[in-house]
């Protein structure tokens, strides 16, 4: 068994967030309305199905790019670079594992926020309009913020978005870098050598 390759990890990231997309947009919908207009959580949810998969699923594709590109930062994009920094800074950045996590994620926190924060944006406008009285389709959404405000308005509170990814992907990388193995011990046992070779890692 082969470790994954840095385009494939990300990738894989990328992938597993845009799906979970399918989930988190209905969610947050029913979230974004109860806030608008209040009511119960079991209220706004049923209101939202009974108004058909148009409404419920409203803004739900800008949703799955902005998880898509969430989770290919954290669990993607963060591995790739705390490795590249461990094997290219083994002397100051990369010295340890956390230093090097540290650097991987003040480096990509501000990419994945600055990537994923104008889906955020438009998914939100669409979310809390649902009757597309002033917010229409995604590239509509779009365009109405940019001549309303300019084209910054689509990165609206970006500040606050690059901190809690920045505490979110050193926190996700910890977790996973310690838990993994301990929850899929299989997958990191190593692996009988062959003739000739040293014993090494499975991963």
């Amino acid at each position: 068994m082969r470790e994954l390759s840095g385009s494939e990890k990300i990738g894989a990231g990328v992938t597993a967030g845009a799906l979970s997309g399918v989930v988190c947009g209905p969610i947050e919908l029913i979230m974004i309305q109860q806030q608008a207009k209040g009511g119960g959580l079991l209220e706004t949810a049923v209101k939202m199905a009974q108004a058909g998969p148009s409404t419920f699923f409203r803004g739900t594709l800008a949703m799955m790019a902005r998880e898509g590109i969430y989770a290919g930062s954290f669990l993607g994009m963060m591995p790739v670079m705390r490795e590249q920094f461990r094997q290219m800074y083994p002397d100051s950045i990369g010295k340890t594992e956390d230093s090097a996590r540290f650097s991987a994620a003040f480096l990509c926190a501000p990419i994945g926020g600055m990537l994923s924060h104008p889906p955020d944006t438009v998914k939100t406008c669409m979310q809390g309009d649902i009757e597309g009285l002033k917010f229409k389709g995604y590239g509509a959404t779009a365009s109405t913020v940019i001549k309303e405000r300019g084209m910054s308005a689509l990165w609206a509170g970006y500040p606050w978005r690059c901190f809690r990814q920045l505490c979110a992907l050193v926190m996700f990388d910890k977790i996973q870098s310690e838990l993994v193995p301990k929850l899929f011990p299989h997958a990191f046992a190593p692996v009988a050598p062959k003739e000739g070779e040293t014993l090494s890692p499975k991963r």
